[in-house]
């Protein structure tokens, strides 16, 4: 659901803002971004893949088999970023 809001914003802003195709979804997606970034949370899908396996893993409620998994899953990840392959 949308509703219309009105606020003040600064003339250079809102001249820049003018150029952008989509001006209600590019404000949207501005606003979220850096209230997200205010409260320290960050969306899944802008989150590397290896952040969200250890967040996942520490979670309380995480099931020990997944935690395994998880543990398994993130520990050949880290021995590949450090292993030196010969190509």
């Amino acid at each position: 659901m949308k509703i219309n809001r009105t606020f003040s914003i600064d003339y250079l802003v809102a001249k820049e803002l003018k150029s952008k195709p989509n001006q209600s979804a590019f404000v949207n997606r501005a606003i979220h971004d850096r209230l997200a970034g205010s409260s320290g949370n960050q969306g899944a899908s802008d989150m590397p893949f290896g952040k969200l396996l250890g967040i996942l893993h520490a979670h309380d409620d995480c099931d020990p088999f997944l935690k395994r998994v998880l543990n398994q899953i993130l520990s050949r990840r880290a021995s590949e970023k450090h292993s030196v392959r010969d190509e």
